[in-house]
């Protein structure tokens, strides 16, 4: 495949995981492995798609071999133990975190990505521990602090797992992490009617939170709670994102500036000509809006990344 084939390729398939159309990704990753199969970015671009296709034992290998061609791509080894853990083998995803974690330099997303694991599938002083660590890294981190606020409900400190869970929703009153650990507790001090009105307010979101298999009145998981909140499906930059060279951003203003002076060109023929000329504006006008039209809907293709 040619190199400007190759980049344009690239392009659709970032564009298709960060939309999550996770099928037309897959099939675009195909051709890019296809393309270079000894390119590891490729290889974990291709699990993502096939973890938001649900295709987990095939997006475990893919990722597996993309640490093998480079054992120093954390994002690589974080892949893995998604989709180790999304089959329910914890015992290989502690140890693909723990991978990702020495080769990413004990980055802090990593570090929260592996406490929320702890705290919902280990011990929980040994999650708190993390927790903790991942809070220290990055004091900002909403989901930091959601692992650590499980991690202290599951030791029954109910005061300050609330008290944690509370600023991790002032940091990220989004999080859907922390939505429904909070919505855990309340339910379990005797709160069920807040607890009821929030999950109701987290809605599919919360189907994508694994909570704890044991330990914790929720003993069982959110149905189809298969997957780590914020996991491949919602991360696709995780996996190095591409660099778009800077034409794409001239080529998108170009093409705005064109479709505005149509639709500036057209509109006054259209009021106050007669004829053919209106009929002519009338084209230019309708020719216009779709160019603006298609590069609003578009505009991430033409995002530049540097």
């Amino acid at each position: 495949m040619e190199r400007p084939d190759q980049e344009r390729l690239a392009d659709r398939a970032y564009a298709a995981l960060r939309q999550g159309r996770h099928l037309l990704a897959l099939a675009l990753t195909d051709q890019l492995v296809e393309g270079d199969r000894k390119d590891p970015v490729y290889r974990v671009w291709r699990a993502h798609a096939l973890l938001g296709a649900d295709q987990i034992e095939e997006a475990l290998a893919e990722a597996r071999l993309g640490a093998e061609m480079s054992p120093d791509l954390f994002q690589a080894h974080l892949t893995a133990a998604w989709a180790a853990w999304k089959l329910g083998r914890g015992d290989e995803a502690e140890k693909s975190y723990e991978k990702a974690i020495a080769a990413s330099g004990r980055q802090a997303f990593v570090l929260s990505e592996y406490a929320n694991f702890l705290a919902t599938d280990r011990p929980p002083d040994q999650a708190e521990r993390a927790a903790r660590e991942a809070v220290a890294a990055d004091p900002a981190s909403a989901e930091a602090r959601s692992a650590l606020g499980l991690a202290l409900f599951r030791q029954k400190r109910h005061d300050e797992a609330e008290q944690t869970l509370r600023k991790a929703l002032e940091l990220d009153p989004d999080s859907a992490r922390a939505q429904a650990y909070m919505a855990m507790l309340l339910e379990a001090t005797g709160r069920t009617r807040q607890a009821a009105a929030l999950t109701r307010m987290l809605g599919s979101a919360a189907l994508a939170v694994r909570l704890p298999a044991h330990d914790t009145p929720a003993a069982a998981e959110a149905p189809g709670g298969d997957a780590p909140a914020g996991g491949p499906a919602l991360r696709p930059d995780l996996s190095a994102p591409l660099l778009r060279p800077r034409w794409l951003g001239w080529a998108w203003a170009a093409l705005w500036a064109a479709g505005a002076l149509l639709m500036a060109a057209g509109l006054p023929l259209c009021l106050f000509a007669a004829g053919g000329w209106m009929v002519a504006g009338a084209v230019m006008v309708a020719f216009g809006a779709a160019v603006l039209a298609t590069m609003i809907y578009r505009r991430d293709d033409f995002r530049i990344d540097r």
